[in-house]
């Protein structure tokens, strides 16, 4: 959970059981690996607000429908640009992503049709958000992504490919809270750090790191992915989950149902969790 406005961690919570028997993990399982966590797991549909929020500040209109059958192939994806590890190689300026994205499905055969902005998020359309994409560009995705200070859980970039916008790259619960916890102060980032005071043997408290914020879109832009994603709780995937207060989230679901993802937020305190 984190602190909208601040980036302030306020709690961290998981369950170290794992396999049968007294079995316990030492790995802090919501955080990335440089803070003692594994390599994260996949984001799932909770990464398609980062097209979202692009898709919006390049000025596309909410009310744009786009058909959206239940299985479709879409090709003409510009590459992008990539540094970082790449195949166990470290690569520089690697052009990713261009070309076809062969098959992509929805979820359920209930899932096609015509959406727009704002019901192709609620029911988490899987091919609108892949045509979406393709109309806002997936290097301006993962822009949008990074600006929220999205990067993979082992410390390496973003890998800039079609299938990014549905969750491919494996990412830590504390990064996903504080990008959401983003849109909760209306387009205000603010890195997340845990330490809010240290205090030495005498009673003195030492100098600790200040809030690192930044205006990374519009209070507009922000406003409007707030409002579709309080459809979320009411109209759609999470249907019933409300909390009896503004509330907006996303749900997401890992490859072949291996976990779910939920990312969310009230505006003063955001949170993400994967189980």
């Amino acid at each position: 959970m984190v602190e909208p406005g601040t980036g302030y961690v306020r709690a961290i919570g998981l369950s170290k059981r794992f396999g049968e028997g007294k079995g316990r993990t030492t790995i802090n399982l919501p955080a990335n690996s440089a803070h003692g966590g594994g390599n994260g797991v996949s984001a799932g549909s909770t990464f398609k607000v980062f097209t979202l929020v692009a898709a919006l500040e390049e000025g596309i209109p909410i009310s744009t429908n786009i058909n959206s059958p239940e299985t479709m192939s879409i090709s003409g994806f510009q590459p992008c640009k990539y540094t970082g590890m790449f195949e166990g190689k470290m690569v520089k300026d690697k052009l990713l992503g261009g070309g076809s994205w062969p098959s992509v499905s929805n979820a359920g055969d209930s899932e096609s049709g015509n959406f727009n902005l704002k019901n192709g998020t609620w029911h988490s359309v899987n091919t609108f958000y892949a045509q979406l994409q393709k109309r806002v560009g997936v290097c301006d995705a993962v822009k949008m992504a990074e600006k929220f200070g999205m990067k993979r859980a082992n410390g390496q970039p973003l890998m800039p490919v079609p299938s990014q916008v549905l969750g491919v790259n494996d990412i830590d619960m504390v990064s996903l809270a504080a990008a959401y916890a983003g849109f909760a102060a209306r387009g205000k980032y603010c890195a997340p750090y845990s330490v809010l005071e240290v205090v030495d043997p005498e009673g003195k408290k030492l100098e600790t790191r200040k809030p690192d914020c930044k205006q990374v879109v519009d209070d507009d832009v922000a406003d409007k992915v707030n409002e579709i994603l309080q459809g979320v709780l009411t109209n759609g995937t999470a249907t019933g989950r409300g909390i009896g207060r503004p509330a907006a989230a996303k749900t997401g679901t890992c490859e072949n149902h291996t976990c779910a993802v939920f990312a969310g937020h009230t505006p003063n305190m955001a949170a993400a969790t994967a189980y």
